[in-house]
């Protein structure tokens, strides 16, 4: 009889165990792509709305750590909303970045070995040259630690080799930066993007659209404006939904 009882116990926590990652991966897709249309659309609102889908997340208690991870994201997401479509929102960019960096060490100390985080929090303290130039020297030196940590665990991480493509594309020439520098960066990014397997499907898989951007970006500064059209169609053709594309790449290269 003991053993019947046992048996029906062990049946109904796998049961219950079974259906709460069910739970768990259904909702992370879903927050997943409702993100990536709030990204598309760099809607404050929206983007809110989608970090409270994650909070309800957490509720959970599964993966908390991945789940931290999206909320950084989101807030990283965020802080750009306060310098899109002609914004110059310091304080907003300051205000949601710092939150992220909180965050996304706060996933880190939950799982150290995740190098998605340690990229993402790589990409946030470069935002912070935006609000905290009198930090040059300290934002470097992070910037080099984490650096020096994402090659030894995921040197061929795209997102990571976006943002490093960035960092040089946005540093200028006399402190080793700079457009020419950048683009073969860029290129090992959508080379890296092109053949990327997530390990799940709710994973992060974001960058690919703005390497693309970032390439054409860079060929019309050098003046080469057939390359810089052919990686921007690629980007299309690759990512049609993409505002960053759609928008921001797209008004840039219109410029004359």
């Amino acid at each position: 009889m003991k053993t019947k009882v046992f048996f029906l116990i062990a049946v109904i926590f796998l049961t219950a165990t079974v259906l709460k990652a069910d739970d768990f991966k259904d909702a992370m897709i879903k927050a997943k792509k409702n993100l990536t249309e709030a990204i598309n659309s760099m809607d404050e609102k929206q983007l809110l709305k989608v970090r409270g889908e994650y909070e309800r997340i957490l509720q959970l208690k599964t993966d908390e750590w991945l789940v931290n991870y999206f909320i950084a994201y989101v807030d990283y997401n965020l802080a750009y909303t306060g310098m899109s479509n002609g914004k110059n929102d310091i304080e907003k960019m300051k205000k949601y970045n710092t939150s992220a960096i909180e965050i996304i060490n706060k996933s880190i100390e939950q799982k150290n070995d995740f190098s998605e985080s340690h990229i993402l929090k790589y990409g946030l303290n470069f935002n912070r040259y935006i609000y905290e130039m009198e930090k040059m020297m300290e934002i470097a030196t992070t910037l080099a630690q984490l650096e020096q940590k994402i090659k030894a665990i995921d040197i061929d991480n795209p997102r990571f080799q976006y943002l490093l493509g960035a960092s040089t594309y946005f540093t200028p020439e006399n402190f080793g930066g700079g457009v020419t520098k950048a683009i073969p960066i860029f290129e090992k990014a959508v080379s890296l993007f092109a053949t990327r397997i997530e390990k799940e499907e709710y994973y992060p898989d974001w960058g690919g659209d703005q390497a693309y951007g970032y390439l054409a970006l860079a060929y019309k500064k050098l003046e080469q404006f057939d390359k810089a059209k052919e990686y921007f169609d690629k980007g299309k053709e690759l990512y049609p939904n993409s505002g960053f594309l759609n928008y921001y790449i797209k008004s840039e290269l219109e410029k004359k």
